[in-house]
């Protein structure tokens, strides 16, 4: 099989308290959960376009050993799902090489794996998931364990790909409501990674903060049972998480929006009890097609030509990612501010460029170059923030409290600061630095640093902690 993102473990050291994990960015293709899900999905334009692009925007994925002898592997960071699943090796669908599959796994190979049996999850023995699109990932449930650097979680329930349409596993990070065996009636789940990192004593609590980082840096991190002050500015907003409005359950990150504008580009107001699903493992940011529709006029984006798929994403002149426009997303009475280069994203080569251009016809004739546009109008998935948003946040995740905490991401320090959260805690009130001028008035954080440096963490960092340096990237390959 071919791996979407060669990866290397670099370090790890462990103790109880937190767990630190790297994620690497790589390219989303047309196979992957990223953007199959909610990005670029392409699959629904008309039969004469014939445009492939390797890069419809990006996934955050983190290497994982599994099994013993231990089997390394690679997994989506996903808020916006709660199970976690593997790739079999040698499925039909990865042995296209056009179709980019990570490394798989190969349950014959370990001596810690079994099968699920009727008294695991109610007698449910076969996973099985469908995504918007309708492909999906299916096979038995196994029970294996994971090992992250010097922590091991023992006989993690997870589903064991054998038929599959992805190239990649996910790790799933929502609430467990949202795990395949929950049907909406009969209420049935397992328990989760995060279950078993608390129950088998690796976190206090159920509890992690993603920091995706820039959108020019190569690697964000995952810390479970903490937050790195480091990571953000000033202070944590605290917001409830809402319950899904056709279920009634709490399922996703859903938290409501107060307010959204844009210097220059006329906004309307949002609709009383705007809700949003924070979701690391969709692309772009889906706005109602009030908001949505402005934003595209002042763009000029277009689409391709007779798509009729729900997640077509727009496209417009790469001139725009230097227009002086800040966004102004209102959460919980804060601001959080983002430049127009977040959401306008110069990501294709120019042989990509040359067959961009001439599937998305004339309009394109006196464009500088093709970007992708980071919104899109939202369809029948509701409101989904993905990265595009995301990656100028620190975002906080208290599934115990049922709470997300927010704030500005810093992109500029190099050292961390990590505060372990015990059982009984909360979200913190521990601050960062003060939001800089510069980024409340353009929404842009300086130079971002590249290193992800932590050789710089200050005294009072809690002796609790693991450190995981897991990913590197050696290449990304670039395959039309």
């Amino acid at each position: 099989m071919k791996t979407v993102l060669p990866m290397m473990a670099l370090a790890a050291t462990a103790s109880a308290g937190t767990m630190s994990l790297d994620i690497a960015k790589a390219p989303a293709s047309s196979a992957s959960t990223q953007a199959r899900r909610h990005a670029r999905y392409l699959a629904a334009r008309d039969k004469t376009q014939t445009v492939a692009l390797p890069s419809l925007g990006d996934e955050y994925i983190a290497q994982v050993s599994i099994g013993t002898p231990a089997q390394n592997v690679q997994v989506q960071i996903d808020t916006g799902s709660s199970d976690f699943f593997v790739i079999a090796e040698g499925t039909e669908f990865c042995e296209d090489p056009s179709n980019k599959c990570g490394p798989g796994y190969d349950i014959d190979k370990s001596n810690t794996a079994t099968k699920v049996n009727s008294t695991d999850i109610s007698g449910i023995v076969l996973f099985n998931t469908t995504f918007a699109d309708k492909t999906g990932v299916s096979g038995p449930f196994i029970k294996e364990d994971i090992v992250i650097g010097d922590i091991k979680v023992k006989q993690q329930i997870m589903g064991y790909g054998t038929t599959t349409s992805t190239n990649l596993g996910i790790m799933g990070l929502a609430f467990d409501a949202l795990e395949s065996t929950d049907d909406g009636v009969s209420n049935i789940t397992y328990p989760s990674f995060l279950d078993n990192l608390v129950t088998q004593g690796v976190i206090n609590k159920r509890f992690f903060s993603l920091f995706l980082n820039s959108l020019q840096a190569n690697k964000g991190s995952l810390l479970f049972g903490g937050v790195d002050t480091e990571r953000y500015y000033d202070s944590l907003v605290k917001l409830p998480v809402y319950p899904d409005p056709d279920t009634g359950m709490i399922g996703g990150w859903v938290v409501k929006l107060d307010a959204v504008s844009a210097t220059g580009i006329d906004l309307p107001p949002l609709a009383n009890n705007t809700l949003v699903t924070l979701d690391s493992g969709t692309t772009d940011t889906l706005l109602p097609a009030a908001q949505a529709e402005p934003i595209f006029d002042y763009l000029g984006a277009i689409g391709f030509k007779g798509s009729t798929s729900a997640f077509d994403g727009k496209f417009a002149d790469c001139v725009h990612t230097k227009d002086n426009v800040t966004f102004t997303f209102e959460l919980g009475g804060t601001k959080f501010y983002m430049p127009i280069s977040n959401f306008v994203i110069d990501q294709y080569t120019d042989k990509e460029q040359a067959a961009l251009k001439a599937d998305l016809g004339s309009a394109t004739k006196n464009w500088s170059r093709v970007c992708s546009v980071g919104f899109e109008a939202a369809g029948d998935d509701g409101l989904l923030f993905g990265d595009s948003f995301l990656r100028a946040l620190y975002v906080v995740h208290d599934v115990d409290n049922q709470m997300v905490g927010l704030a500005q991401a810093n992109l500029q320090s190099t050292k961390t600061n990590v505060i372990e959260i015990s059982k009984t805690d909360g979200i913190p009130d521990n601050k960062g630095s003060p939001v800089p001028t510069q980024v409340v008035q353009t929404g842009q954080d300086g130079t971002p640093k590249q290193s992800g440096d932590k050789s710089g963490a200050q005294s009072s960092v809690h002796v609790r902690t693991t450190t995981l340096f897991l990913a590197t990237i050696l290449a990304v390959l670039n395959v039309l």
